[in-house]
């Protein structure tokens, strides 16, 4: 479950229909997103965190750790092709 979605949205006071409004998608989907049964686009992740106004980050933290994660790995990979 993304609880810091659920909260921002609860905090702020905005439903559930105008995220999906906002983004293009049913309101069903948006709410399987936040009930974690369904998986949000990189898109539709940027456009809720522009609608309720606070980073991506922040809203999806395992989803940016997992990320930064991978961009080290990445970096590593490159490092290592470089000295080779």
């Amino acid at each position: 479950m993304l609880v810091q979605l659920k909260i921002v949205l609860l905090k702020r006071g905005i439903s559930q229909t105008k995220i999906a409004s906002a983004i293009g998608r049913s309101a069903a989907h948006v709410s399987r997103v936040i009930r974690g049964r369904a998986k949000a686009s990189a898109r539709d992740r940027r456009l809720i965190a522009e609608e309720v106004g606070i980073s991506a980050a922040k809203l999806f933290p395992r989803l940016a750790r997992r990320r930064r994660q991978n961009i080290a790995a990445r970096r590593k990979v490159q490092k290592k092709a470089r000295k080779s």
